[in-house]
């Protein structure tokens, strides 16, 4: 009970994280004069810490947001739609893979219906996004057990829920993903031979 208490009390925590850094993103993107202050401030942050480690100073921190921001707004304009359908699709496939994880541990629709699941799902995918931890790892995870166990599923179940979920979307795409990069470092096949060539003019 202790543990569930903390993890409902760091929930509004991690909601008000999650506010803060959508409001940055937003401002960021608004305006390149808050991307740019915002890349000034990480530099002098940056350049405070290596400097004891006599490092520094780092300037490459700027103009990185500020061309991040035009990228973004870019591939925005061209490819808003194609890049909707992709997040909706994988954001409800991990959504689906979230609720059978649920499912399959024991918390039935009357302890915890498809509404509280989804609520839990989409909070923890927000405090997720704040990059405290890879991957929302601990962060988010607080905030689905917590969510859950406030719709009613048991703490235990939640907890074991989570690790099922977390196991199937966090944990098992590294050894895969792993293979995957040694095939393509090993296998040149697709490639095309000799690259792109300069023509001489």
């Amino acid at each position: 009970r202790d543990v569930t208490g903390v993890q409902t009390c760091a929930l509004p925590i991690w909601l008000a994280i999650c506010v803060v850094a959508f409001v940055v993103i937003g401002l960021v993107l608004w305006k390149e004069q808050v991307a740019s202050a915002l890349g000034r401030a990480a530099d002098r942050v940056a350049s405070a810490f290596l400097r004891p480690f006599r490092k520094g100073p780092v300037t490459s921190l700027e103009p990185a947001i500020v061309d991040i921001r035009r990228q973004t707004i870019d591939v925005a304009r061209t490819r808003w739609f194609w890049l909707t359908c992709a997040s909706i699709s994988s954001q409800l496939a991990v959504f689906l893979v979230f609720l059978l994880s649920m499912r399959f541990v024991g918390i039935p629709a009357s302890k915890a219906s498809l509404a509280e699941v989804f609520a839990a799902f989409t909070f923890g995918m927000l405090a997720g996004s704040v990059p405290v931890t890879p991957g929302g790892l601990g962060t988010a995870d607080a905030v689905y057990i917590a969510v859950m166990v406030a719709g009613g599923a048991p703490s235990s179940a939640a907890v074991a829920g989570d690790l099922v979920f977390r196991t199937l979307t966090y944990l098992l795409p590294i050894p895969v993903g792993a293979i995957t990069y040694v095939i393509w470092r090993r296998k040149k096949s697709w490639l095309k031979p000799g690259g792109a060539q300069p023509q001489a003019s």
